[in-house]
């Protein structure tokens, strides 16, 4: 009797965690780019003898693995020239208080230096350091290969970077990633 209400309470706790997961991804079912996750469970079965070597079987529900759906979102347009999007795999390089991070969010901006930075104030990078842009010269565009060009010129290319599948990426910030090991890039 006791092992059933044991097992109860092991499994109200995967379900408060499951609820957790769900209850993040309602908060931000509004924050562009943000990735939903979720959580297996899953039930062990031990099985050992009591003292009439009669088997019986001591039962576990724990919560396993939380998971994040890095599946393409809709795209809406916006008319702002740093509402970007990628279609296809990879992620969007930028620089974080710890190291590279990647995201599929692409609402940027333009910082007061002239950086092209995401929502949390992170540089966006391209392939040739930190995307910047010329307050003065005006005529800013992105074209479909990820070119930023201003007055004609092209400035750089965004840093487009993915990973090996499934992706072993762990949150850090709002809607960045960084790789569980470091050699998961491609």
């Amino acid at each position: 009797m006791i092992q059933g209400i044991y097992l109860g309470a092991q499994g109200m706790n995967a379900l408060m965690q499951k609820q957790d997961q769900i209850a993040n991804n309602m908060a931000n079912v509004y924050t562009s780019g943000f990735k939903q996750s979720g959580l297996f469970i899953k039930s062990y079965e031990k099985y050992v003898a009591n003292d009439k070597l009669q088997p019986f079987a001591n039962r576990e529900i724990k919560a396993d693995q939380v998971y994040v759906d890095h599946s393409e979102g809709p795209l809406k347009k916006t008319g702002n020239t740093f509402d970007l999007a990628i279609r296809g795999v990879g992620f969007f390089s930028v620089m974080s208080p710890n190291g590279v991070a990647y995201t599929r969010n692409g609402h940027f901006s333009v910082d007061s230096e002239g950086f092209v930075v995401n929502s949390e104030g992170w540089k966006v990078l391209g392939k040739e350091g930190y995307l910047r842009v010329d307050s003065d010269k005006g005529g800013v565009s992105v074209n479909e290969n990820g070119e930023l060009q201003q007055a004609g010129e092209q400035l750089d290319t965004f840093r487009i970077a993915d990973f090996k599948k499934p992706y072993a990426l762990i949150r850090c910030g709002t809607s960045c990633f960084q790789p569980h090991l470091p050699d998961d890039l491609e």
